[in-house]
């Protein structure tokens, strides 16, 4: 290393090694003003002293690597050099080369001797060039290869159905759109859109907690997965789906019917308390509401996006939110996905997240191996703090309308959700929130296996229906 340094010090372009954690700071390090080619330089003030030594590799265990002492000792497990193998190869094959052919007089670089050299330094400064883009390339090659040896220690989900699930619980870089695509665990910036002004309306609270008789799903007739503690992520999938299915239904909740109109849903409970509630006529009997849902466009794109509700606000309605009879909605920012269709439930997840001081989150992914997410700050009702309970389905498209599947469907609507009380199984509640119904019936559900995470189960049929009833596990 105290070779290739010096190497680039006489050609112009002085290197300062120094060692750190990428993802930390630097703790060792050559000044501008005192430096030594081949080491990493001085430790920062208060870096502890060597107290003991490695009975392996014999060198300082408490030793600040690389520092100046012990150098040496360390070089053979871990090079200074912070380019790939392969680049560090290249370049080295290119220094020996120049070396040789440039050494004159003892000294380290000379100007080799010829005409060409003494002709305004051109051939020294085409080579201070090309070493200057060498090195960036380098680095943004070791970069890369960090990157890549940090998404390896992942392991490479085998299926697109483990990847589905893989996907679902790798973190988003921030606030924004993405997309990822199969095998890899990995989200990229796309543009995000602005969502439809469609009402996903909630049910009547008057409704929202009754179950009798075998009514049609939706409109606070359903099964919902409720824990002791607090959801942090929802994963809505559909088992059990008949062959063959077909849906039609009106487009945001007006005009004819339509192939694939439909609505997936994840539903949180309506809860009071949030802060968004403080400029509502009575801000104890406002309730706040979020939806993580996929809404229908056309035959070819839809959308993903969140909903927030403040139902019973009963005042104008806060900047940027949308007046509904005594309630206000606004939407999170959205993000096009292809258009669903029916066949595809069986292979559709849905998710939803909720981070307390940071941001929630809606994910689509489906069989084909494509992902997409939205996120948003959490603080647009603080949803992180209060949600407990879950509803997910197929549903109308909007404004109160009902997705009707063709005749003898069948699906299984399950839910598995992470929460703050752990892996126990849920409490199946017989309530729903949302004011979109299906034309199917909730019927007898066959029991759960043994599940990673808490999870709920409700069959749905327009066929022959038994008695309602949800199943649970954990």
């Amino acid at each position: 290393m105290a070779a290739l340094s010096q190497f680039f010090r006489a050609v112009g372009i002085p290197l300062l090694e120094a060692y750190g954690l990428t993802e930390g700071s630097l703790n060792i390090f050559n000044r501008v003003d005192d430096f030594r080619c081949g080491t990493a330089g001085k430790p920062l003030p208060g870096t502890p002293p060597c107290t003991s030594r490695n009975p392996r590799s014999g060198v300082d265990a408490d030793c600040p690597p690389y520092g100046r002492s012990n150098m040496a000792a360390h070089r053979p497990h871990r090079p200074l050099c912070p380019l790939t193998s392969v680049v560090c190869d290249v370049l080295s094959r290119f220094i020996i080369y120049f070396v040789r052919f440039c050494r004159v007089g003892g000294s380290f670089i000379a100007p080799c001797p010829g005409a060409a050299w003494d002709n305004g330094g051109r051939i020294l400064r085409r080579i201070k060039r090309i070493l200057g883009v060498l090195a960036v390339t380098a680095l943004a090659v070791a970069g890369l290869s960090a990157g890549s040896a940090s998404a390896a220690t992942q392991p490479i989900p085998h299926t697109k159905a483990a990847w589905q699930a893989a996907i679902a619980h790798v973190r988003e870089p921030g606030r924004g759109c993405y997309s990822a695509s199969y095998p890899a665990l990995a989200w990229h910036d796309v543009t995000c859109v602005a969502a439809p002004k469609l009402p996903l309306v909630p049910a009547p609270l008057s409704r929202s907690a009754r179950h009798a008789g075998p009514e049609t799903t939706g409109d606070g007739q359903d099964y919902s997965a409720q824990v002791s503690g607090l959801i942090s992520q929802a994963t809505g999938t559909f088992q059990n789906v008949s062959s063959g299915i077909t849906e039609k239904g009106q487009t945001g909740g007006s005009g004819s019917k339509v192939k694939n109109s439909f609505s997936l849903q994840l539903n949180t409970q309506f809860f009071s308390g949030s802060p968004a509630c403080s400029g509502s006529s009575d801000p104890s009997g406002c309730q706040a509401w979020q939806q993580f849902v996929y809404t229908y466009e056309d035959s070819s794109t839809s959308y993903i996006f969140m909903q927030y509700w403040l139902i019973n606000y009963d005042a104008t309605c806060p900047s940027g939110w949308y007046t509904y009879s005594e309630d206000c909605y606004t939407n999170s920012n959205a993000a096009d996905v292809s258009t669903v269709t029916a066949s595809q439930l069986a292979t559709v997840q849905l998710s939803g997240s909720a981070t307390s001081g940071g941001s929630d989150g809606v994910s689509l992914s489906v069989g084909s191996g494509q992902a997409t997410t939205v996120t948003a700050d959490d603080s647009m009702i603080d949803l992180a703090a209060y949600w407990n309970t879950t509803e997910w389905g197929a549903f109308g498209d909007g404004g109160g309308s009902e997705a009707d599947f063709g005749a003898n469907t069948s699906l299984e609507a399950q839910t598995a959700l992470t929460a703050s009380s752990g892996s126990s199984a849920p409490a199946c509640v017989s309530e729903g929130f949302t004011g979109e119904t299906n034309n199917l019936t909730l019927t007898t559900t066959p029991a759960l296996g043994s599940e990673s995470s808490p999870t709920m189960a409700s069959e749905q049929t327009n066929g022959t229906s038994g008695t309602a009833s949800c199943a649970v596990a954990g």
